[in-house]
């Protein structure tokens, strides 16, 4: 097999024999014949297009799979877990009453705003110490970026130090 062959080989698969320069390397090389009738002969194996009847035929003669069988058994431990916890519930009292029940979604609601509140706030303070670092650091310098962290950390030293006095005075 010479080098010429993996090139004859790739425009056999690409192209298929149709090429005069492939033809005359074919009748000299048998491992390009043969590569040259496996490539034909692969050819001639590919799948027609699909019939849509056909496939709808096939696809309803196939069984259900497992798990597309709904049997009411199958919930049957589900559903018990769910009788034991309302009766449970029922026997120790803790049943909240109507009321109660029918403002949870007016609490779920405010609580996911207020938390969506706080996480943009906490993005626009993010971008906005950013900014101001940035422009800190650009106008005065790497000292004046390196004060200001120090007074932050001080800042906050204090703040933890008076917290705690605050919390042994009671």
């Amino acid at each position: 097999m010479s080098p010429a062959c993996s090139d004859i080989q790739r425009r056999i698969e690409e192209e298929g024999a149709v090429d005069p320069a492939v033809g005359t390397h074919l009748t000299t090389c048998r491992a390009c014949q043969a590569h040259a009738a496996l490539v034909a002969q692969l050819d001639s194996l590919a799948p027609a297009a699909a019939d849509d009847e056909r496939v709808a035929s096939i696809m309803a003669a196939l069984p259900l799979a497992a798990w597309q069988r709904r049997r009411f058994w199958t919930w049957l431990p589900a559903a018990a877990g769910f009788l034991l916890a309302a009766v449970g519930l029922v026997l120790v009292g803790a049943l909240p009453a109507p009321t109660v029940l029918g403002s949870l979604p007016q609490a779920a609601g405010s609580l996911l705003g207020w938390l969506g509140s706080r996480a943009l706030d906490t993005l626009v303070a993010a971008r906005s110490g950013s900014d101001a670092l940035q422009t800190v650091a650009a106008a005065g310098g790497l000292g004046l970026v390196i004060w200001t962290l120090l007074t932050l950390l001080g800042g906050g030293w204090v703040v933890m130090a008076l917290v705690r006095r605050g919390r042994s005075a009671r």
